[in-house]
């Protein structure tokens, strides 16, 4: 699944742990202000120096799309699909 209009922080750095980055934050800010991190080696450059965007990877979930079962969960799914404008809502999804 790829992540759609979420914020990303891309982190450069040997030593600095993904997870203690997240634990840091979640002390201080609510679940859903807190961004997505990726660990990588450096920022891609395009030809005038500046962060080639474009090149950067593009994150992806490791949770699988599971289908709303229960009425609650379609009734709920069902609401975000027309608030949201989303096509496919599931059960473990984020927004």
């Amino acid at each position: 699944m790829v992540i759609q209009d979420r914020l990303i922080a891309y982190i450069v750095g040997a030593d600095v742990s993904v997870e203690d980055e997240t634990a840091t934050l979640r002390a201080s800010m609510p679940a859903y202000m807190i961004p997505l991190m990726m660990l990588i080696d450096a920022f891609p450059l395009a030809a005038n120096g500046k962060t080639d965007r474009r090149a950067l990877p593009i994150p992806t979930t490791d949770t699988e799309y599971v289908e709303p079962t229960t009425d609650d969960e379609i009734k709920i799914a069902e609401h975000w699909r027309q608030t949201l404008g989303i096509k496919k809502i599931g059960i473990y999804d984020e927004f």
